[in-house]
């Protein structure tokens, strides 16, 4: 086995191990998610006997950006035309996730043009490179002409 196929071997076990950490960690959410209903469940039956329940910790999950990327792409499944960029943040929010940065937007923008998964579809409308090939727009590079020197 040459050093290149060493390293395509050695890919190839890393991307399924991430593969199954990624399957891992939406089980956890998932379960997460149904052990916070739980406690609200319960928090509202003490509420109804008169009872306060105790401070809870926070629920603000530590999110990754893979795990944000994840869930955009979860929601862009769903869609037959792609997404505007605001209203996925919407719905990143309305799940619960909140991307990280000083402009959301623009950090969902900048990590989802460098992930293959994703594809421009029009300007600022993101959907599924494999849900919208047919429609992806291409972006454009400037090509900057140097002007030769005016002869002497």
């Amino acid at each position: 086995m040459d050093y290149v196929d060493t390293l395509m071997s050695k890919r190839e076990l890393v991307a399924h191990e991430l593969e199954e950490l990624r399957a891992e960690m939406r089980r956890l959410a998932e379960l997460i998610g149904r052990k916070e209903a739980q406690v609200k469940n319960l928090n509202d039956l003490l509420a109804l006997e008169g009872r306060t329940a105790e401070a809870t910790a926070p629920t603000d999950a530590v999110v990754t950006t893979g795990s944000f990327l994840d869930v955009a792409a979860d929601i862009l499944r769903g869609s037959s035309s792609g997404i505007y960029y605001r209203d996925l943040i919407a719905a990143l929010s309305d799940r619960g996730i909140t991307v990280p940065g000083q402009d959301p937007a623009a950090n969902l923008i900048a990590h989802i043009t460098r992930d293959q998964r994703f594809v421009r579809t029009a300007r600022g409308t993101y959907g599924l490179r494999n849900l919208h090939q047919a429609t992806a727009t291409g972006t454009r590079r400037r090509v900057v002409r140097q002007r030769g020197k005016v002869g002497k």
